[in-house]
């Protein structure tokens, strides 16, 4: 997503299970002709994380790295930049946003169990009749 200043890049994955360690960058390029003052402000569904104030020159792209742990539900992360301005204030320049979902390893689906005892048990009946 492109600002007056800054083009700002989320890096995430796009699920993690819950209680794992996520690992996002951001990135945040200048594309004016004068060098900027900028941060990144990450929201990790309510939960900011600030990053570094760097100066960043022309056509350069500043690359900050962030960590949370994983919900037990899907998150969703906004990405910030913040630029100084000339009256040495803060202002928000660009914003974009991406979900990252919740995954379960190992889960088992109810239906499917369902089915398959049935056939295991229409299995062992035709045995049965067989003998």
């Amino acid at each position: 997503m492109q600002g007056s200043y800054t083009e700002i890049v989320i890096s995430a994955p796009g699920s993690a299970q819950e209680g794992s360690t996520v690992s996002v960058t951001v990135s945040i390029k200048n594309i004016v002709d004068y060098i900027i003052y900028a941060t990144p402000v990450l929201d990790v569904g309510g939960t900011i994380l600030q990053g570094s104030y760097v100066d960043i020159v022309p056509g350069d792209t500043n690359v900050q790295s962030f960590e949370f742990i994983m919900p037990g539900s899907d998150v969703t992360l906004t990405a910030n930049s913040w630029c100084e301005s000339f009256y040495f204030d803060w202002q928000l320049d660009c914003s974009v946003e991406q979900t990252i979902f919740i995954t379960t390893v190992g889960a088992i689906d109810i239906s499917s169990m369902f089915g398959l005892m049935m056939v295991v048990m229409m299995m062992g009946m035709i045995m049965k009749i067989a003998k």
